[in-house]
Order: C-alpha cells, then sequence, then structure tokens
C-alpha cells in the first residue's frame, strides 16, 4: 500500500508508480494501525507501506529468473473442452468454442497454488459442455419462468411492444459465456436481445441442485 491524495491518485505516486513485471527498489514500513479497516485487526491487516521509491528500475537476477517463470503460458489441450490458457492475472483458465454459430467464452476459475484441485473444476466444466443443449434448454427455460414479467415491465413505455411470454423470452435470448467456479457451481451469461436494453442475463446453479437464479446484470 501507498498513502497518496485523491489528486495524486490517476499520477506517477498512484496508480502509474509500477507496472507489470518492474523490479525496483524501495523503501517501506509497516502501515500504522490506525490505517487499518474498522473490519479488521491491525494483525489480520499486516500491510506494508511504501515511504520511498528508491531506484525505479534495478537488476536483480534473482527476480528476473522469477518473472521469466510467470509469465510463461500455461496451456491445457482437453479433449472435451478444447486448448485454454490460464490468465494469471484472474487465475482462471480460459477459451472460446463455436455454439450454435455463436462464439462463445468459457472460463475455468481454479486455485494456483493447488494444482489438484483443478480437475474438480475441469470436471465440472466437462458435465455441462458434454450435454450443452440439454444444459442450455434448461437455462434458457429457467431464466424465462424467472424474468419473463421483469421484461414485460421493462416495456411499459413502448405501446407499440408485444407482449413477452415465457416461450419467446426462452428464444430470444442466447447464450455468450459460461464460467465454472471451484466446487460444482456456474455461471451462464445470455444477450438478452434488447428486452433489457442490452443488459446481460446471469443463470447461477450448481451440477447438484441445478438452476438456482436469475437476473439482469451489466
Amino acid at each position: 500500500n501507498w498513502l497518496v491524495s485523491s489528486e495524486e491518485r490517476n499520477t506517477k505516486k498512484g496508480w502509474n508508480r509500477f507496472k507489470s513485471g518492474q523490479i525496483c527498489h524501495i523503501k517501506v514500513r509497516k502501515l500504522l494501525d490506525t490505517y487499518a479497516p474498522k473490519n479488521l485487526t491491525p494483525e489480520e491487516f499486516n500491510d506494508w507501506c511504501v515511504v520511498e521509491v528508491l531506484k525505479p528500475e534495478v537488476p536483480c537476477p534473482q527476480l528476473e529468473e522469477v518473472w521469466a517463470d510467470y509469465v510463461k503460458p500455461i496451456v491445457i489441450e482437453d479433449e472435451v473442452l478444447g486448448t485454454l490458457m490460464l490468465n494469471k492475472e484472474f487465475d482462471m483458465f480460459e477459451c472460446n468454442f463455436l455454439w450454435n454459430e455463436t462464439d462463445i467464452s468459457l472460463m475455468l476459475e481454479i486455485d494456483p497454488d493447488d494444482q489438484s484441485s483443478w480437475e474438480q473444476t475441469f470436471g465440472s466444466a466437462r458435465s455441462i459442455m458434454t450435454e450443452l443443449e440439454k444444459w442450455d434448454r434448461t437455462m434458457r427455460m429457467f431464466a424465462a419462468k424467472e424474468l419473463t414479467n421483469l421484461a414485460n415491465d421493462w416495456m411499459t413505455d413502448d405501446e407499440d411492444a408485444v407482449p413477452i411470454t415465457e416461450e419467446v423470452f426462452a428464444e430470444r435470448i442466447t447464450l455468450s459465456e459460461l464460467a465454472f467456479s471451484f466446487e460444482d457451481s456456474f455461471t451462464a451469461y445470455y444477450e438478452d436481445d434488447d428486452m433489457f436494453w442490452g443488459h446481460a442475463v446471469e443463470i447461477c446453479g450448481t451440477l447438484t441442485q441445478g438452476m438456482e437464479s436469475a437476473n439482469i446484470v451489466g
């Protein structure tokens, strides 16, 4: 952490102070207890505060080796999911696949420090991907049941609008993204066909319990 004023936040004293992969020499001290958030004790917060950047760029073979290893791409070839690349910034494997002539994003959240846990997330994704047509139909019908009335409410100012039925709602939304978390939970995002003025339809569920919620987001 470093303490800056609101005016300094977007200057070289704030967010622009460091860049990805930069090796620098800094002076730090323990952050004063008074700066710990109210919901955390100083021991829980336990952060260091940047006092001064002594040298913005310095050579360090040990850290350069660590950085070179970090930026190496991690790619997994899966028979069901295809070619997935790890996004290290968000700890997610990502890929795109073609579904009903639409490019779909697939994201799998993982714990980078526990590779043995990755298979659980991958297994959940495979379970849905191998029966995606069935899951897609189930998710669209669930969203229609939950959100059709809301879609009609959004059209109240349009005198020429034709009321939307659950069947029409289910047909109009189209899958755009699938995200899987550590356990068996997943989130699907659907394009709304402008029923909610461009907001996405978000559907959450688990493999064991099925659909749990449907909302509009974005």
